[in-house]
């Protein structure tokens, strides 16, 4: 037997409320399934967005505290903890130290790109940086045997 139409939500509360669920379970993947991205790249990218997630899960705690919702309510809010918990290591008010004495190192981080065919761009380019380490990623094949006419610009390096 069905309630009376009274006391059933409308349409639209129902849109909501399943919006609401929706995005809780995008959250759960981006923050407490992100052990799961080592077998799912889509899952893996989702947690690189945890600040979003945050904001996302304050806004449903908000919207779900207003309407009572305290199951749900529970649920992110604890989801929201275990995120933000995830990020106090970064943020630890430690005092600054003073610089270590001695020159600092350079670093350069460049994706290839395992299709690009402006090689030659890319090789003058990396060449007039002086960077103390270089970190290639999406070297291929193709990039490696452009790299090999330019072995002694850089000849400490591990493939």
């Amino acid at each position: 037997m069905n309630p009376p139409a009274s006391t059933r939500p409308s349409k639209s509360t129902r849109i909501l409320q399943g919006l609401a669920v929706s995005c809780l379970v995008v959250c759960f993947l981006g923050i407490a399934a992100s052990p799961l991205g080592i077998w799912s790249s889509w899952i893996e990218r989702l947690t690189h967005f945890r600040f979003y997630w945050i904001g996302l899960l304050t806004a449903l705690c908000l919207w779900w505290g207003l309407r009572k919702s305290w199951r749900w309510l529970t649920g992110s809010a604890i989801l929201l903890a275990w995120g933000v918990a995830g990020l106090l290591p970064y943020y630890q008010n430690t005092p600054a130290s003073p610089a270590a004495a001695g020159p600092a190192l350079t670093f350069i981080s460049f994706n290839l790109l395992s299709k690009n065919q402006k090689r030659q761009e890319v090789l003058t380019w990396l060449e007039s940086q002086t960077a103390d380490v270089i970190l290639l990623t999406e070297f291929s094949r193709h990039w490696e045997r452009a790299f090999k006419d330019r072995a002694k610009a850089w000849p400490h390096r591990l493939e």
